[in-house]
């Protein structure tokens, strides 16, 4: 199962990217100019880094083609509520593709799941944002990757490992272990992700 988690972030992540919220990593770093750590490379790149609350480890700098790029780490041991919502998400969207594919208890723990990542990301992105915009966001990811699914899809192996992710998210612990993964207030990032 975690091979097909593995592969199914990847494949998310090229989908949304780094960030599903628009946060605004430029405004952060400017905002703790004081607290940035720069490292200049030989060949011209450089790197910045900074750590938040959390704690969250934020990176940025210039790739060897002279584009910038962001970079967040959650090291709070909570883990990273962006790839936990990326995986929601797709899990969600398989449920939708391939009706049956989840039980309505699953279905339920899901969507507990999903609302609870909704107010995280509210209260803690940066820019903060309403809820209704987070909701919003995340209904259009989830229609997104159902409108990219083939058929084939719901007759697959990966069928199976939607279906354990469901089934762990519906077990009687789980609530508890979500609510203290979203309890500690920190940036929302995607990484480490499985």
């Amino acid at each position: 199962m975690i091979r097909f988690l593995f592969a199914l972030v990847l494949l998310t992540n090229s989908a949304f990217g780094q960030d599903l919220f628009g946060t605004d990593f430029d405004g952060i770093f400017d905002a703790h100019v004081d607290e940035v750590v720069r490292t200049e490379k030989d060949n011209g790149q450089w790197e910045e880094r900074l750590t938040l609350p959390g704690p969250v480890l934020l990176t940025r700098g210039v790739d060897s083609s002279g584009n910038v790029f962001h970079y967040g780490l959650d090291q709070s041991g909570n883990g990273a509520v962006g790839c936990f919502l990326i995986i929601a998400i797709d899990v969600r969207a398989t449920a939708d593709h391939c009706p049956g594919t989840v039980s309505p208890e699953q279905a339920s723990a899901l969507d507990k799941f999903l609302e609870a990542a909704t107010q995280f990301y509210a209260r803690n992105n940066i820019p903060s944002r309403a809820v209704s915009a987070v909701r919003d966001g995340i209904q259009e990811s989830i229609s997104y990757r159902t409108q990219q699914m083939e058929p084939a899809i719901c007759d697959g192996e990966s069928i199976k490992h939607i279906q354990g992710f469901a089934s762990a998210l519906a077990a009687p612990d789980s609530l508890e272990n979500i609510d203290a993964a979203l309890g500690p207030p920190r940036l929302p990032v995607t990484n480490p992700c499985l």
